[in-house]
C-alpha cells in the first residue's frame, strides 16, 4: 500500500500516480475488469492522454479555483492550429515543460467562463471559505481509496437563499463543470437541461457519491457517526452566453449511486482476494414490466 493518508494537498500528478482506487478507476472497472487490472494493478497498459475538452476544463478549473497558478500552467499558442511540423514541435516542447497550450480562441473562451463563474453571487459565497483541490485518501484492508474534490470547506457557509437568516450548508465540497451548447439531439438547450444531460452521460452523480463515501469513511471509520458533506455543482457554459448555475443532486440519485459503489467495492475486494479479475458475472437484470409480470404470476400461483 502507498500513503500518505488523510486530508491532503498534493499535485494532480502525484494524485494520479498513487495506486489508490478513485472514481475514474472505478468507471474503468465497470467497463472492463481486465483493463482496470492492466492499468491500475499490474500497470502493464499505458493510460490514454487527456482529450482537448479535458484540457479546456482543467484550464477553467485553474482560473476559478487557483488563479495564481493560471499563467504558470497555460500559454496562448502563436499558431492558429497545429497542422504544421513546426507548430507541433513547439507544442511538444511546451507540454514537456509542464505547460498546456491553448489557441487564442480557446483561451478567450476559458477567460470568459472564469470571469462569469467568479462573478456569480452564490459561487462567491461558496468559494469564500475553504481550499481548492483537496485529496482524501484512506487505507482499506486490501486496497486504498482516494478522491480529489475541486473545493472543500469543513465548517460551512451561509448561503443567501432569500430567507432572512440564510441557509447554513454545513461541511461541503464543490465540483466545477464546463458544458457544451448541445444535448444528445444536437439542439441548443438551456444550461439546466444541458447539465442534467451531462450528469447522466458522464457519471457526475457517481463521481460526487464516491467522494462523499471516501470522505465519510476517512473521517469516521467506525461508521457510527458518519456525516457526509453536502455537494454543490457549479456549471458554466463553454460558449455564449456563458451562463452559470449552482446545483445539488437529489438524495434519490445519491442513494442509487451509493448502492452501486458499495457493490463495486465488494467486487474489487473479491478480485484482490481471489486474484481473478475476469470471474463469473451475473447478468439479466429484469425490466420493470418483467418484474411486474413475475409478481403477478407468483400472486396467481398463491391464490390458485
Amino acid at each position: 500500500m502507498n500513503g500518505p493518508y488523510g486530508i491532503l494537498q498534493e499535485s494532480i500528478e502525484d494524485y494520479h500516480a498513487n495506486p489508490a482506487w478513485s472514481n475514474t478507476k472505478l468507471k474503468t472497472f465497470r467497463l472492463s475488469r481486465f483493463k482496470a487490472f492492466q492499468l491500475y494493478v499490474s500497470r502493464t497498459r499505458t493510460p490514454t492522454p487527456s482529450k482537448p475538452a479535458q484540457v479546456f476544463g482543467n484550464c477553467v478549473h485553474t482560473g476559478v479555483l487557483e488563479p495564481a497558478e493560471f499563467d504558470k500552467r497555460y500559454l496562448i499558442s502563436p499558431y492558429d492550429n497545429f497542422r504544421t511540423l513546426e507548430a507541433r514541435e513547439w507544442r511538444q516542447d511546451k507540454e514537456a515543460a509542464g505547460v498546456s497550450v491553448l489557441t487564442q480562441e480557446d483561451y478567450d473562451r476559458a477567460r470568459a467562463c472564469i470571469d462569469h463563474v467568479r462573478a456569480d453571487p452564490l459561487v462567491q459565497v461558496l468559494l469564500s471559505k475553504g481550499r481548492a483541490e483537496v485529496v482524501f485518501r484512506k487505507k482499506l484492508p486490501r486496497f486504498d481509496i482516494q478522491t480529489r474534490v475541486d473545493w472543500y470547506e469543513e465548517t460551512g457557509v451561509v448561503l443567501p437563499m432569500g430567507e432572512e437568516a440564510g441557509e447554513s450548508t454545513g461541511s461541503y465540497f464543490c465540483e466545477l463543470k464546463t458544458l457544451t451548447d448541445t444535448t444528445q439531439s444536437g439542439d441548443v438547450k438551456g444550461v439546466e437541461e444541458m447539465f442534467g444531460y451531462s450528469c447522466l452521460k458522464y457519471g457526475y452523480y457517481e463521481q460526487v457519491t464516491w467522494a462523499r463515501e471516501v470522505i465519510a469513511e476517512l473521517l469516521d471509520p467506525t461508521g457510527e457517526n458518519q456525516v457526509r458533506p453536502a455537494v454543490y455543482f457549479i456549471a458554466v457554459q463553454s460558449v455564449e452566453p456563458f451562463d452559470v448555475i449552482v446545483c445539488q443532486p437529489k438524495s434519490e440519485r445519491l442513494a442509487i449511486a451509493t448502492r452501486q459503489i458499495r457493490a463495486d467495492l465488494r467486487r474489487i475486494s473479491n478480485c484482490y482476494q481471489s486474484g481473478i479479475w475476469n470471474g463469473v458475472i451475473e447478468i439479466g437484470e429484469l425490466a420493470r414490466w418483467e418484474k411486474y409480470e413475475l409478481r403477478q404470476a407468483n400472486r396467481l400461483e398463491i391464490v390458485g
